[in-house]
């Protein structure tokens, strides 16, 4: 009886705190976006093997969505493609531990791995007198995400574990964009070359987290007798963004690239309803709705590109990202203890150091490009900061990463190339394969 009426008293107040605050707002602090590392990529496997340092180069067709103004290099029209294959690792930071450990404030984390392959990007570009155009398809966002908690105890003396969850977690967005260039150096040669593409972006977001109840030190279970709350996304919606670049050359071989980038927002809605063992200590069910908003994040960069042979071009860039807004309007979805605020969560907005060479052979008269880049990516996971035991060990933030990049370029008959370009760090792998026929 004793244990009936714990697990009951559990179940109450736990959902109380769970399910009571259902208004718009940004994401939901449950498991599944505390956990997940957001990175969004850029198109482009040259751009990519030089440490997608491109800003200050913007010299092929990802230009329109990299820095439009580098459209006005291209002086033929073309037709590009590209397919990314990424690996995520994501580190659950509160994936488990024994009771002993919990009790001495030892929570252990856990990575899991996912695989996403996607034709990334295309495009077709037409050059002009004074100006360029291009249109194009490219998938910015395609994330995937899987894992289960044990359920980790904590030196609580009245909620001392965690809630068991099992989480899985996928994002994609399509955007079609349109891109120009004007090639204002044709009217006074200390003029930049300026550009901007405006993109329509399709979200898909299937998300299904549910959270189980366990007793005392038992294993964690996933059985639907087990469950108390399931939160479920299933949802679409269209945003739009928008591109607005510079390039400008005061000597022949250096230039200077900038870039604002404005993300879409998208939004989605998230659904809550009670499990089965809710159910059987409260007598009844019940549904409740969270409006939710995805935003892509805004950024501003700035480059620069210096050729210091016909053979050899280094980039430099730096590229400020607003994280923070992944965190406007954060909703508190799972409260245990009743104490947490949307505001005690923080992502900090960050600055990304791009750095890339590219190195021209030419065996047997066949143009063969040999690239390598490096890029830091500070910290932009969620970090809690606020009294809740639970929370902390939840959200504690992540580590700064570094990416180290080389890939290739080929031209093996005038007027096609192919290009491979490989990112890795500790917390990201990808592999991107291009192709551009001129004609």
């Amino acid at each position: 009886m004793r244990r009936a009426a714990a697990a009951a008293t559990l179940v109450v107040v736990a959902l109380a705190a769970t399910v009571t605050r259902a208004h718009a707002g940004g994401l939901t602090n449950s498991e599944t976006f505390l956990n997940f590392d957001f990175n969004f990529s850029l198109p482009g496997a040259r751009a990519l093997g030089m440490g997608s340092a491109f800003l200050g180069l913007a010299d092929d067709a990802t230009a329109a969505v990299t820095n439009p103004a580098g459209l006005v290099i291209l002086q033929r029209p073309e037709v590009s493609g590209e397919l990314k294959f990424t690996r995520f690792t994501n580190r659950v930071a509160a994936w488990g531990n024994t009771f002993a450990e919990g009790s001495a404030g030892i929570v252990e984390s856990r990575e899991f791995d996912d695989d996403v392959t996607i034709p990334s990007f295309f495009s077709v570009v037409y050059p002009m007198d004074n100006a360029v155009v291009s249109a194009f398809v490219r998938q910015p966002v395609n994330f995937k995400s899987t894992f289960k908690t044990k359920g980790a105890f904590l030196p609580d003396p009245v909620f001392s574990r965690f809630f068991p969850v099992s989480s899985e977690f996928s994002w994609t967005a399509t955007n079609v964009g349109l891109a120009t260039a004007l090639i204002l150096p044709k009217f006074h040669p200390l003029l930049p070359n300026i550009g901007a593409s405006v993109e329509a972006s399709w979200a898909h977001i299937d998300s299904r987290l549910k959270r189980f109840v366990a007793l005392g030190s038992e294993p964690a279970s996933y059985a639907d007798d087990r469950l108390l709350v399931e939160q479920r996304i299933k949802d679409s919606d269209v945003g739009f963004g928008f591109n607005i670049g510079a390039l400008w050359r005061p000597l022949p071989d250096f230039s200077v690239g900038l870039v604002y980038r404005r993300g879409p927002r998208f939004d989605i809605h998230e659904h809550q309803t009670t499990g089965i063992i809710t159910q059987q200590f409260l007598g009844f069910s019940f549904r409740r709705t969270f409006d939710e908003t995805f935003k892509i994040p805004d950024s501003y960069g700035a480059g620069v590109a210096y050729r210091f042979t016909d053979r050899l071009t280094v980039a430099f860039d730096a590229v400020y990202i607003k994280y923070s807004q992944l965190l406007n309007g954060l909703q508190v979805a799972s409260d245990p203890t009743g104490t947490i605020q949307g505001h005690d969560y923080k992502i900090d907005d960050v600055t990304e150091l791009h750095l890339g060479a590219e190195y021209f052979f030419f065996p047997r008269d066949i143009p063969l490009a040999v690239r390598a880049g490096f890029y830091t990516d500070p910290d932009h996971r969620p970090r809690y900061k606020g009294p809740d035991i639970f929370s902390r060990f939840a959200a504690p933030g992540g580590p700064d990463r570094y990416h180290g990049t080389v890939g290739f370029g080929i031209v093996p008959v005038p007027g096609f190339q192919i290009d491979v370009g490989v990112n890795v760090s500790s917390g990201l792998k990808e592999l991107a394969i291009s192709s551009v026929y001129r004609f």
